[in-house]
């Protein structure tokens, strides 16, 4: 009930200051969020609301992210699916969120899931002494006034649930510092859209009027302006061609009267206008209060909003402005009525002043104030680990890669120490160069890590902190890799590998070439013991999905040194379109789907592209050699409960629905007496995996059936989930499936029994 009143007061303050019709947008925007769906992701950021303050900590911050390699989404605490997200993402960011029955239920169940929850400000709002003294409490009504209850904010703030804390400014890390929490400075930042609506305005033909412009946002800047109504009293009498700008709901005193001709007011607008309104002024003034701790703490966003848009800014002398800006060279700061007084004065008088420190100052945004700038790195290990479980990394060579490096090879490692020799080896010794090697070690306990630090210093690692699969390793090193812009190919490559010389020059080359359907690559897989035996040159299909390595076990005679479109890689050594990947990815950054952990994941991924209308082409010239199934070991029952249940994850989730409801209830039960007739006859996979259990005491095939099916029936609903998003904006899914069987087609008397 208390945020439904404190919704009533905002609206009321809001159509008080900007009158009805300039609220309707607002209102509307606010009705709309309730209803919208988080979606998925691994970062959300919860705010109260909307305006200003929820736009830079929530659309701004996820937007830098996202940039970063992280899927991020914002919603409000209001929203009727909040708590749904706890199953949808990792972490969780609350920015000036309010206690409420939901919150507090939110965060008692994002405790009972494991989940982490942030604590987030750009005000010192969290403090119940400096609310009250500030002058933003003061033009509050009464409704408004009721979220700052003491016991409301301890109710938050104090939780032990939340033990970390991300927050604008220096000032405001040492507030939270003092209460216990671990605090990550995130700063204010501008967005690609704004870059593009400043872009589209810049450069308008001003007269010869000078417009000094304050922009104040909200109504809690009265105090504020005070610091330089005198100042601005003798600049409108000294000089007639200043004018004065104020946008926002800020009282004049009434000694401006007299100049009312030369004052232009305008209240809330949207931000595109906002900005055009900022790029008709001359001069931007940003003054605070000195000294006092609310107005310390807040950001440089006045400063950093009218230099993108080549406006100079004038603003007091606060910890955060004296950092942001250099005095005199793209903006001033000043202290005192005099400064204030020379500084406005030399930039009034002198035109070619204004145009340099404007262009100063716009190389300054564009350079560090951008969400695609460089960022917190300590932030973004902190959210990596939370979300990928890495508990070490050295990816800092990465950054000082050379031009050319287009593409970047993952490795997935767990206790791989006796191949990894080799494989990185191979790797040093490429003809072509123009690659990175990111290898996440998934909580290796023989060495691997340490091995990789001694010897291989050019290769870039993760380390996870339990073994957490190949499909989650290997996204994790992708998310990684695609934090680089260059980054146009991923090379999956397994531990226990080796690599013709000429293996990544080839690849690099047909793909650059390659229509640009073909989205993903198969080198020739030769056994890395029996160099003669072929190990995969591509991935076939059944009619109920399942799926073997097309040339397995054959002697090599040259009978696959054709060019030719296969179903889809093997992900031993496989080389992936990034634009195919970002496209077709699951939410949650899945690139691979992590729930597979190991086996079929490569498949999933091919029948993904392939609904998308993409295909993938077998390069007989590059050359692997392959120890199989060195981590899984061939006929174990870890392997076959993995293929098992993943095999069906593939058909819940790709089939077409017709096509799915044929395979479970007519092909499958064909497929389950194959398995039974090739037990009894004692041939194919089933048959050793059988014998593999009675001579090794491994799981038996019943209990590894009932083990799939029942984690099948429990992932249900998130299968459909994940159906739905993958058949979204599929057309002809039936004719796409019989294509593939037609072109990629294996029976499946070959699958069951070899």
């Amino acid at each position: 009930m208390d945020r439904i009143f404190n919704k009533i007061g905002k609206v009321w303050s809001m159509i008080r200051q900007d009158g009805l019709f300039n609220s309707i947008s607002r209102i509307l925007k606010m009705m709309r969020v309730l209803f919208k769906s988080t979606g998925n992701g691994e970062v959300l950021i919860i705010t109260s609301g909307l305006g200003d303050s929820a736009l830079y900590r929530g659309r701004h911050v996820a937007e830098e992210l996202s940039e970063h390699g992280f899927v991020a989404k914002t919603t409000t605490q209001d929203n009727l699916f909040l708590l749904k997200s706890l199953d949808r993402f990792d972490v969780f960011v609350l920015h000036r969120v309010t206690c409420s029955v939901k919150i507090e239920q939110f965060l008692k169940l994002a405790k009972e899931k494991g989940k982490t929850v942030l604590f987030e400000t750009d005000d010192l709002t969290f403090d119940i002494a400096y609310i009250k003294n500030s002058n933003a409490f003061e033009n509050m009504n009464a409704f408004e006034k009721s979220q700052y209850d003491e016991k409301k904010i301890k109710c938050l703030f104090n939780n032990s649930q939340i033990k970390y804390a991300t927050t604008t400014t220096e000032k405001l890390f040492r507030h939270l510092n003092k209460k216990n929490k671990n605090v990550f400075i995130v700063p204010n930042k501008l967005s690609k859209a704004d870059v593009k609506v400043a872009d589209k305005i810049l450069n308008k033909n001003k007269n010869n009027e000078v417009i000094i412009g304050y922009f104040s946002g909200s109504a809690s800047h009265d105090r504020d302006f005070t610091v330089v109504s005198n100042v601005l009293i003798r600049v409108l009498k000294e000089y007639k061609q200043v004018k004065l700008f104020i946008g926002g709901p800020i009282k004049l005193g009434d000694e401006f009267e007299k100049f009312s001709n030369r004052i232009v007011y305008k209240t809330y607008t949207e931000r595109h206008k906002h900005f055009e309104n900022v790029a008709s002024c001359d001069i931007n003034i940003a003054p605070l209060e000195i000294g006092d701790d609310f107005c310390e703490s807040k950001s440089e966003i006045k400063f950093t909003e009218a230099g993108l848009l080549q406006v100079p800014t004038v603003a007091s002398s606060t910890e955060v402005f004296k950092k942001a800006i250099r005095n005199g060279e793209n903006g001033f700061v000043a202290e005192s009525e005099n400064e204030w007084y020379f500084m406005l004065k030399s930039l009034i008088e002198n035109k070619k002043l204004r145009t340099t420190i404007a262009a100063e100052a716009r190389k300054t945004i564009l350079n560090k104030y951008l969400t695609i700038s460089d960022g917190n790195k300590e932030y973004y290990n902190f959210l990596r680990q939370k979300i990928n479980g890495s508990t070490l990394e050295n990816i800092e060579s990465l950054k000082n890669i050379e031009k050319e490096v287009d593409t970047a090879v993952i490795i997935a490692n767990w206790n791989g120490k006796e191949y990894l020799s080799v494989c990185l080896k191979a790797l040093r010794k490429q003809i072509d160069k123009n690659f990175c090697t990111i290898l996440v070690d998934n909580g290796s306990s023989d060495g691997s890590l340490e091995y990789i630090k001694e010897n291989y210093p050019e290769v870039s690692w993760i380390k996870l902190k339990e073994n957490t699969g190949f499909a989650h390793a290997n996204n994790v090193g992708i998310r990684v890799a695609f934090t680089m812009k260059q980054i146009k190919y991923i090379i999956t490559l397994n531990n226990d590998t080796d690599l013709d010389r000429e293996y990544i020059k080839i690849l690099r080359e047909y793909i650059k070439n390659a229509p640009k359907n073909v989205v993903a690559l198969q080198p020739k897989v030769l056994n890395f013991y029996n160099k003669d035996n072929i190990d995969a040159t591509g991935i076939l299909t059944s009619i109920e999905m399942s799926a073997v390595n097309r040339g397995k076990d054959e002697k090599d005679e040259g009978q696959y040194d054709e060019q030719v479109n296969i179903f889809g890689p093997s992900a031993s050594a496989a080389m992936y379109k990034r634009s195919m990947l970002e496209e077709i990815k699951l939410s949650g950054a899945s690139y691979f789907d992590k729930d597979y952990f190991a086996y079929y994941e490569d498949v999933d991924l091919a029948w993904r592209f392939h609904l998308k209308g993409y295909e993938s082409r077998f390069v007989p010239d590059a050359i692997v050699y392959h120890v199989h199934s060195a981590t899984g070991q061939n006929f174990s029952s870890f392997k076959a409960f993995h293929i098992h249940r993943n095999h069906y994850y593939n058909i819940i989730k790709n089939a077409p629905f017709c096509i799915m409801l044929n395979i479970l209830f007519i092909l499958i039960p064909i497929r389950y007496l194959l398995l039974i007739v090739s037990v009894l006859k004692g041939s194919g996979a089933s048959a050793k995996l059988k014998e593999g259990a009675r001579n090794k005491k491994q799981e038996g095939i019943i209990s590894i059936v009932f083990r799939s099916w029942i984690q099948i029936i429990r992932q249900l609903p998130n299968l459909i989930r994940k159906r739905r998003e993958i058949q979204m904006g599929v057309v002809c899914g039936h004719k796409i499936f019989f294509k593939i069987m037609k072109k990629h087609y294996v029976k499946l008397r070959k699958v069951v029994f070899g």
